[in-house]
This record gives structure tokens, C-alpha cells and sequence, in this order.
């Protein structure tokens, strides 16, 4: 039985619970990016319904202003180059339509593909793109960010299982302490019972520069897993801004357009 191996059964123990931990946070990263990818094809495809009705409405536009346009040249109230205009304007709306068909198909395959129906395309939207106005702190908001997003609390429990990976590393220079026992019963022309009880100390790490090298790997990787929670973290920090960026300037754009 081992007794006390000064921490490194422990060490490798709390390794494994936080890599196990990371791992769980890897899955929520994947379905937030599985319900954000789902969002955005869904608000594609209705924006492009919307797009194709536009581009449709602009075609009748475009043919009533080419049918007036050369009904006013043959009466000598228009010139003919007001007539190649409606004319290339017509042209350039018929074209308009056809790509917007093409985008609209398009991004009811993806919807189909990303909801993992690849061949099912038999439902319509029922919402709209109605305007929502948000107002946020944005420094509460990057504060939320560093405290849920999964990549980010993986990276830190990563980090954590390669401190204790280290602690075991350096542990692996320190002996094992074992207890042993036995017992025996002997039956025969004499009958006796035995019994065994030791302690002793046992040490199979030998080889000292192989050990040395197993802890500089061990603090390289823990070094190289402070970075990486460093630099995720100024990425947050970067993507966060830059979202909040773009609400504020697509809330203003909105005004513009109207």
C-alpha cells in the first residue's frame, strides 16, 4: 500500500480534473458558435427574402419608367438617350433580381445545412427586421465576456492542469513511502500462521537528467499556457470593443438609411 508519495498521486489527480474541466468548457464553445452560426444564417436568409422582394418591386419600377420613357420620345417629349437610360436601368434591375435570387437560395441551404436538414427546405420565416435598440455598459459586458465565454475559462483550466502537471514534474525527484504486510497459514504435520509487516522507502527515478528535462518541458508548457490565457483574454477584449463598435454604428446607420 502506498503510504505518501509527497503529493504526486495528488498533483496528477488535480491534473487530470482541470484538463477534464477545459474539455467541458471546449463543448460549450462549440454550441455557443453552433447557436451563433444557426442566428446569423437565419437573419441572412431574411435578409435576403427581403432583398429578392425589393430587387422584384425594382423591376416594375424600372419596366413602368422604360414604358413612359419611350412613350415621351415617340411624342418628341424625351430624348432618346432618357430611353438607354431607362433602358440600362431596367437592365441593371433585371440583373440586381437574378443575383438576389441566387443569394436567397443560397442562404436557405445554409440555414438547412447549419440546422443539419442539408435537403430540407420546407419552412418559411416568421420574423421580421424589425429594429431593436440595445443599451449596454460596455465595460460590464467585457466583464461578462471574461467570466463565461467557454474558450477563455477552457484556456484558464488549461493552464491550471499544466501548473499541476508542473508540481507533479518537479514532485517526480521525491521517493515513494510504502507499508506491506502478509499473513500465512500453514496446515500440515505442523500448523502454524504467519505474519509479514514492513515499511520501507522506494525510489525508481533514477535517471536525474531525464527528470530534469520531463520538468523544463512541464514549464515551458505551463509558460506557453499563461500566454495563451493572456493573449485570449486581449482578444476578448478586442472582439468585445469591436462588436460594441459595430451596434453602435449600425443603431446611427439605421437613422440614415431611413
Amino acid at each position: 500500500m502506498l503510504l505518501f508519495d509527497f503529493g504526486k498521486t495528488k498533483a496528477n489527480a488535480d491534473m487530470a480534473k482541470r484538463t477534464f474541466e477545459s474539455k467541458q468548457y471546449d463543448t460549450g464553445e462549440m454550441v455557443n458558435t453552433l447557436i451563433c452560426n444557426v442566428k446569423k444564417a437565419y437573419f441572412n436568409l431574411l435578409f435576403a427574402q427581403i432583398q429578392y422582394a425589393v430587387y422584384e418591386d425594382t423591376v416594375v419600377d424600372f419596366e413602368l419608367q422604360l414604358k413612359q420613357a419611350t412613350s415621351l420620345y415617340k411624342a418628341g417629349k424625351k430624348a432618346k438617350v432618357d430611353v438607354a437610360i431607362a433602358d440600362y436601368n431596367l437592365c441593371k434591375a433585371k440583373w440586381n433580381f437574378v443575383k438576389a435570387g441566387n443569394t436567397l437560395k443560397i442562404a436557405k441551404l445554409e440555414l438547412s445545412r447549419i440546422m443539419g436538414f442539408p435537403e430540407y427546405d420546407n419552412y418559411s420565416l416568421v420574423s421580421s427586421m424589425d429594429k431593436t435598440l440595445y443599451s449596454v455598459d460596455i465595460n460590464e459586458i467585457i466583464e461578462n465576456a471574461y467570466n463565461v465565454r467557454p474558450e477563455f475559462l477552457a484556456a484558464k483550466k488549461k493552464h491550471e492542469a499544466e501548473k499541476m502537471n508542473l508540481r507533479a514534474n518537479r514532485r517526480s525527484f521525491l521517493p515513494d513511502i510504502k507499508i506491506n504486510g502478509g499473513f500465512g497459514n500453514t496446515i500440515g504435520t505442523y500448523d502454524y500462521t504467519s505474519y509479514q509487516f514492513g515499511a520501507g522507502v522506494n525510489y525508481n527515478n533514477l535517471n536525474i537528467m531525464k527528470n530534469k528535462k520531463k520538468v523544463d518541458e512541464a514549464k515551458a508548457a505551463y509558460k506557453k499556457s499563461e500566454v495563451d490565457v493572456n493573449n485570449l483574454k486581449q482578444e476578448l477584449y478586442l472582439s468585445v470593443n469591436k462588436a460594441y463598435s459595430n451596434m453602435l454604428s449600425n443603431g446611427e446607420a439605421i437613422g440614415i438609411a431611413e
